[in-house]
C-alpha cells in the first residue's frame, strides 16, 4: 500500500528534503516489513517538507485517514507474520498491544484538529511519528525479527527469544535514547533550517514576482506610452494647422507636417527656441517685442488657466516671405507644450481690401450725396448765371466804345462762365455732368499742362519733371484731367509756402500691375497703367486727417484759400476714369499723390477741331420757351441782335398754342426742359404733332448728358448747358437752320 502525497493539496511543487533519513539500522530483515516502514518514513518527511514551506492548507482529516489505513494495513500484515511463530506467546501480545497505542494515539491526535493550529498539529503528528519509529521499529520490532529469523535458522522459540534479548541488551536501549536525543535536536534543527530556507525562498520568490510584475507594468506602460506618444504624433501631424511642441528646457520636440509645409523650417533648422527666433524675427527691435510678448503671457498664465493667447505676430518664413500668425499655446503636462498656428495672412489682407473698398464705397456715398445736392441746386444757378452772361453780353456790344468798361464787364463775365464750370465740375465728378471721354497722348498733356502752370508757381519754387518719353495714351475727358493736374499742382504750391528749399516733382511713367499687385491690392486690373507722381516737400498732411482729404468741402487750408472740392474733384474725375489714387503724407516732410489711369494701344489721336466763326441770321423766327422771365428777357435782345425775330412762351403749354399760332412762321425753338405745367420734353413732342420736322435746341441747367439719355426720339436733337456762351450758340443755331 503506497501513502498518497495528495495530503499536501499544493498549488505549486514543494521541495523535498528529509528531517528523518532512512538507513539501514532500521531494516530488520524482513522485506515486507521494512517496506512499510520506508513509507511511514516518507510520511514524515512529506509532513516536515509542508511545515517547512507552509504550503496550500492541508485537509487533516485525509491525513489522519492515510495513518489510520497505513496502519491497519501494516499491522495486520506484519501480525500475520509474527503470530505463526509466537502464537498466543506474551511477547506477541504485548507487541499486539502497541499496535494498538499507536490507534489511540493517532485520535488523541485528531481530537487536537480543533483546539491548535495547523502547524502545530503537524508538529506533534512528526514527534509521535519519530519518536513511535525509533522506539518500534528498533527494539520492538526489530526484537520479533530477529526471534524469528533465529527460529527459522533451527533454534526453538525459547532459544531464539533468548538470543534475540541477549543482541538487544540494555546497551542497545541506551543507543536507542541517545539516537533519539540526537534525532530530536537534529530533526528540529533541521526543520528549523528549513523552514528558514523555505521562507528565504518563500521571499525570493515573492521578491521575483514582485520584480516581474514591476518590469511587466513597465513594459506594459511603456508599451502604453510609445502608443500613446504615436497617436499623440500622429495626431498632430495630420491636424490641419501648423503645431509645434516645446519642452521646459526651451527645446523644440515635434513640428507638425503643416509647421513644416508652412514655415519651411525643419527640427534640424529649429531644435531649441533659441534657434527659432532669430530665424522667425530677424529684426531685433521686433524680435525683441515678440519675445517680452510672450513672456508677458506666460507670466499671466501661470496665474490664471493652463492656456493662454491668442498672440498675433508677424513669421519670417524659410523663404523670405512673411506670414501674419495667430499663437495659441496649452500645456501638455507639467514638461511640455502646444503651440498651435493660425495663418492669418489671407484673411488680414482680405480684411484689408475690405477696409479699402468699404473706404471707396464711403466715398462714393459722400460723391453721391454732393451730386445730389449739386443736382438740385444747378439748374436754378445756372438759370441765374444764364441771365448773367446774357446781359453782360448785350453790354459789352453797347460799350464797345469804352474799353476799360468792356474789360470789366469781360472779367465779370468770365467769373460768372467760372462760376459755371465749377457747377459743371461738381457735376462730373459726382457723375451728373457730362464727361467727353477720348484719345489723349498723356506726356505732351503734362508737359503743357505744366508749362501752362509755371506762370501761377512762384520762382522760388523748383519744378522738377521727369516724364516718360513714349506718348502714354489714355482714354479721358480733357477738361477733367486739366482739372486734376491743376488741382494738384496748385495743393503743392501752397503746401510748400515757407519752405526752406521748396519743390514740387511731377513724375509719369508706364507701371504693370502683376498678378501679385493685384492680389495685394485687388481693386486694381493686371495691366499697364500711367502712373502720376506729383510730389511736394511741404508741411505734409497729419495721420489725422488724410482720411478725409477726399471729402467734399474738407480743407486744411485757411479760411478764404480753399472751397473744399478740389481734391474731391479729383477723386471723382480719376474713378471716372477708372484709374485710381493714393496720398502718402507726413507733417514736416511732405505728400505724394499717385494717380493710375489705364493705358490704351491706339493708333491715332485725332486733334481738337478749331472754332468756328459766329453766325447771324437772316430773320428767320425763333420761338423762346423758358420759365425764366430774365433769362427770355436776356436771350431775346441776343438773338434779336443776331438778326433774328422772336417770339416768347414762359412754359409748354403756352408753348403749344404760340407755335400753333405761328407753325408756318417758326423756324426754330429754344425749349428749357424743366418748367411747370408742362415740361420742354412733353412740349415739344406735342409740337411735333403738329409739325414734324420743327427744329429743336433743347436748353437745361441740369447735366446735358441726361436729359435726353431715356427717350430715343430725342436722340439727334441739340442739348445746350445754361449759362451758354453766346457765339456758340450763333454758331449752333446756324448750322441747324442751314441743314
Amino acid at each position: 500500500m503506497q501513502i498518497s502525497e495528495g495530503i499536501l493539496m499544493k498549488n505549486d511543487a514543494v521541495e523535498f528534503f528529509e528531517v528523518f533519513p532512512w538507513n539501514a539500522n532500521f531494516e530488520t530483515g524482513v522485506a515486507l516489513i521494512d517496506e512499510q516502514h520506508k513509507q511511514l518514513v516518507h510520511l514524515l518527511n512529506l509532513l516536515a517538507a509542508h511545515l517547512a514551506h507552509q504550503s496550500a492548507p492541508v485537509k487533516l482529516n485525509q491525513v489522519f485517514d492515510e495513518l489510520a489505513a497505513y496502519a491497519d494495513y501494516h499491522f495486520k500484515a506484519e501480525e500475520a507474520i509474527w503470530q505463526p511463530y509466537f502464537k498466543a506467546d506474551s511477547r506477541f501480545i504485548s507487541h499486539q498491544h502497541t499496535h494498538d497505542s499507536f490507534i489511540t494515539q493517532v485520535l488523541r491526535l485528531k481530537e487536537e484538529e480543533g483546539t491548535k493550529s495547523l502547524d502545530e498539529v503537524i508538529e506533534d503528528v512528526l514527534k509521535f511519528l519519530t519518536h513511535w519509529l525509533a522506539y518500534h521499529i528498533l527494539d520492538s520490532d526489530k526484537r520479533m525479527a530477529k526471534t524469528i529469523l533465529a527460529v527459522d535458522s533451527g533454534l526453538t522459540l525459547e532459544q531464539a527469544v533468548q538470543q534475540a534479548d541477549r543482541e538487544m541488551s540494555g546497551s542497545m536501549k541506551l543507543l536507542i535514547d541517545t539516537v533519539m536525543n540526537m534525532y530530536d535536536t537534529l530533526s528540529s534543527r533541521t526543520l528549523d533550517l528549513m523552514k528558514e530556507k523555505a521562507e528565504r525562498k518563500r521571499y525570493e520568490k515573492a521578491l521575483q514576482k514582485a520584480h516581474d510584475d514591476l518590469e511587466l507594468r513597465v513594459a506594459e506602460r511603456t508599451a502604453e506610452l510609445r502608443k500613446t506618444e504615436e497617436r499623440f504624433r500622429l495626431m498632430i501631424n495630420s491636424a490641419p494647422l501648423p503645431m509645434a511642441v516645446n519642452d521646459n528646457g526651451q527645446n523644440i520636440t515635434l513640428l507638425n507636417e503643416k509647421f513644416v509645409e508652412m514655415f519651411g523650417y525643419t527640427l534640424a533648422d529649429i531644435p531649441t527656441l533659441e534657434a527659432w527666433w532669430p530665424r522667425a524675427y530677424p529684426d531685433p527691435e521686433y524680435r525683441q517685442q515678440v519675445m517680452q510678448g510672450w513672456d508677458d503671457a506666460i507670466e499671466k498664465a501661470r496665474h490664471s488657466a493652463d492656456a493662454f493667447g491668442p498672440l498675433e505676430f508677424n513669421v519670417t518664413c524659410k523663404d523670405g516671405t512673411i506670414r501674419d500668425i495667430l499663437f495659441s499655446m496649452a500645456k501638455i503636462d507639467d514638461n511640455s507644450s502646444l503651440v498651435i498656428f493660425h495663418d492669418l495672412t489671407e484673411r488680414n489682407k482680405m480684411e484689408e481690401a475690405l477696409a479699402k473698398s468699404q473706404e471707396q464705397f464711403y466715398q462714393a456715398q459722400k460723391m453721391e450725396a454732393v451730386g445730389t445736392l449739386v443736382g438740385g441746386i444747378a439748374h436754378d444757378f445756372n438759370n441765374m448765371l444764364a441771365g448773367i452772361t446774357g446781359n453782360l453780353y448785350l453790354v459789352k456790344k453797347r460799350t464797345q466804345d469804352m474799353p476799360d468798361v468792356t474789360q470789366k464787364l469781360s472779367d465779370v463775365e468770365a467769373l460768372s462762365f467760372r462760376a459755371a464750370n465749377m457747377i459743371q465740375q461738381l457735376l462730373t465728378f459726382a457723375r451728373k455732368g457730362e464727361v467727353v471721354m477720348k484719345p489723349i497722348a498723356l506726356t505732351p498733356f503734362v508737359k503743357e499742362m505744366v508749362k501752362f502752370m509755371r506762370s501761377s508757381i512762384p520762382e522760388n519754387i523748383v519744378v522738377h519733371q521727369e516724364l516718360c518719353s513714349d506718348d502714354m495714351q489714355v482714354i479721358g475727358d480733357v477738361t477733367q484731367l486739366h482739372q486734376v493736374l491743376m488741382n494738384l499742382i496748385n495743393n503743392a504750391r501752397d503746401a510748400v509756402e515757407g519752405a526752406e528749399n521748396p519743390s514740387i516733382t511731377i513724375k509719369l511713367n508706364v507701371f504693370h500691375a502683376d498678378d501679385r499687385f493685384v492680389e495685394s491690392n485687388p481693386y486694381f486690373k493686371v495691366g499697364d497703367y500711367a502712373l502720376l507722381n506729383v510730389e511736394d516737400n511741404g508741411c505734409g498732411i497729419g495721420k489725422d486727417q488724410l482720411d478725409h482729404i477726399f471729402d467734399p468741402f474738407f480743407t486744411t487750408k485757411e479760411q478764404g484759400r480753399g472751397t473744399g472740392l478740389g481734391l474731391a474733384m479729383v477723386f471723382g474725375a480719376i474713378k471716372m476714369h477708372e484709374g485710381y489714387i493714393e496720398v502718402e503724407s507726413s507733417l514736416d516732410i511732405g505728400t505724394a499723390f499717385h494717380i493710375y489711369m489705364p493705358m490704351q494701344q491706339l493708333k491715332e489721336i485725332v486733334a481738337d477741331a478749331s472754332d468756328s466763326p459766329v453766325m447771324t441770321g437772316n430773320g428767320e423766327v425763333i420761338l423762346i420757351v423758358d420759365d425764366d422771365e430774365m433769362v427770355r428777357a436776356s436771350s431775346r435782345e441776343i438773338l434779336e441782335s443776331m438778326n433774328y425775330q422772336i417770339c416768347e412762351a414762359s412754359d409748354g403749354l403756352e408753348a403749344i398754342d404760340v407755335f400753333k399760332n405761328n407753325k408756318h412762321d417758326i423756324a426754330l425753338a429754344i425749349v428749357d426742359v424743366v418748367m411747370p405745367k408742362l415740361g420742354g420734353i412733353d412740349a415739344v413732342k406735342r409740337i411735333r404733332e403738329i409739325q414734324p420736322d420743327v427744329k429743336i435746341i433743347f436748353s437745361t441747367g441740369y447735366d446735358k448728358s441726361e436729359v435726353l439719355s431715356h427717350d430715343q426720339a430725342f436722340s439727334g436733337d441739340v442739348v445746350i448747358s445754361k449759362p451758354v456762351n453766346i457765339d456758340e450758340l450763333g454758331e449752333t443755331i446756324r448750322q441747324l437752320l442751314d441743314e
